[in-house]
């Protein structure tokens, strides 16, 4: 889902237009000598958790780097490294959560402008679902030539949709939308997420509450780029390993890797490639 944009964009340029111009198990006990004694704070586990929904102003960095190659030819292939910092607004509104950001700063070796400042977006999760898009996107009405948001779409991990009662092995599913602008015309996909508790952990001085996730997404999107008609579809599978503070409900870090086939039809040729993409994003304050 969330990186294709940025991917896809590099994949047409090289590939195509440029053509023509779980859960742990745990240890094995000792056999029980001594006399029970309390276990220690640090190792106790907890099986049930009331986590409040993440509110306020807070900081993340992401990085990522994504591969595409040419399914026929792995020799053509690129790199795409991308470092982003970004800020999120969350607030409750009656029974969803509204939240409100930018991108901040942008370092990348790809094409991608430099922030001049800062670029805002918009999201809303309700009912298991997450809408998500920039602010300053194209729409029906309006070109779509914001470059700047095609890396939108690594803010999206971050975002959670879950009940507030956990407890170990919990599972739930959240889904998320997304369109974002891509070499000039938008891309959209449609993710279904799914969840799992895996447990609890002390890690700098807080409790964190661990989930794994898995993802399956599918994606599309069309419009004209240098003098050729660009068709994207593809669909892809991601897993996340997710902290989550459980006293303040924020996330505070995820690891992502993705594989995603992509499919782009530029003026009547089609071209398979594969994506694949490691991305972590950090709380930063």
């Amino acid at each position: 889902m969330i990186r294709y944009p940025k991917a896809l964009l590099t994949g047409i340029c090289i590939f195509t237009a440029c053509r023509s111009a779980s859960v742990p198990s745990p240890e094995p006990s000792s056999s029980p000598i001594a006399p029970e004694t309390e276990v220690p704070t640090a190792t106790r586990s907890t099986y049930r958790w009331v986590i409040p929904s993440a509110t306020g102003t807070h900081s993340y960095t992401s990085t990522s780097r994504t591969i595409i190659q040419e399914s026929r030819n792995q020799t053509r292939r690129d790199t795409i490294q991308v470092s982003m910092w970004f800020t999120i607004t969350s607030n409750e509104h009656g029974d969803s959560i509204v939240l409100k950001g930018s991108i901040d700063s942008i370092h990348s070796k790809t094409s991608l402008p430099i922030v001049q400042k800062p670029v805002p977006f918009i999201a809303s999760i309700k009912s298991g679902q997450i809408r998500f898009q920039s602010q300053s996107s194209g729409s029906p009405n309006h070109p779509c030539n914001n470059s700047i948001a095609e890396p939108l779409g690594d803010i999206v991990t971050i975002l959670i949709a879950r009940p507030a009662d956990l407890s170990s092995g919990s599972t739930w599913t959240d889904t998320a939308a997304i369109t974002v602008c891509s070499g000039g015309f938008p891309v959209s996909s449609q993710t279904v997420r799914s969840y799992r508790v895996m447990g609890q952990e002390a890690q700098s001085e807080a409790e964190i509450l661990k989930l794994h996730r898995s993802e399956t997404s599918t994606f599309s999107g069309s419009g004209a780029q240098n003098q050729h008609q660009v068709t994207i579809t593809g669909k892809g599978e991601r897993t996340s390993q997710i902290s989550i503070d459980i006293r303040s409900g924020n996330p505070t870090n995820a690891t992502i890797k993705e594989t995603a086939s992509v499919s782009i039809t530029s003026s009547g040729q089609i071209s398979q490639f594969i994506q694949q993409v490691d991305q972590t994003v950090t709380l930063i304050r």
